[in-house]
């Protein structure tokens, strides 16, 4: 969205892009870190109204998120992968959610009337069916 005075294949590019981005977030869920014992935990728990999150990899079959250890096997939760890569990596996060303002404010400039009708606040691709957080892999 740097690019000044972009052509279609750039626009279309941005506006595929953000609606990627809106149809894989995860929505109605939260990263809780806990400390017990002087142990950290980390787990992805259902929190109504929580998000959104964006995963670090999605597969690339659903594009649905994954997480994996060091062997690189992808698993679907975070229990299924062993503690230190549990607690010591950073696999849901809520940055791009910064890019929603700037979007808005790209598409008013080099692009009127051509916004892919995101939100961020609108239920994300787990909630509407677009992917799904269970599916085995």
């Amino acid at each position: 969205m740097e690019i000044p005075d972009p052509d279609d294949r750039i626009k279309r590019a941005v506006h595929g892009g953000m609606k990627w981005l809106d149809d894989h977030k995860i929505t109605g869920y939260t990263c809780r870190r806990t400390v017990k014992n002087g142990v950290s935990e980390t787990s992805f728990v259902p929190e109504k109204g929580a998000g959104p999150l964006w995963a670090r990899f999605y597969d690339l079959e659903y594009a649905e998120p994954y997480v994996c250890d060091r062997d690189g096997k992808p698993k679907r939760h975070l229990e299924e992968i062993g503690h230190e890569r549990r607690n010591g990596y950073g696999w849901y996060n809520d940055s791009p959610a910064r890019l929603y303002k700037k979007y808005e404010q790209w598409c008013e400039k080099w692009d009127p009337g051509h916004a892919c009708g995101i939100n961020l606040s609108s239920p994300g691709g787990n909630e509407r069916g677009i992917m799904q957080l269970d599916r085995p892999m």
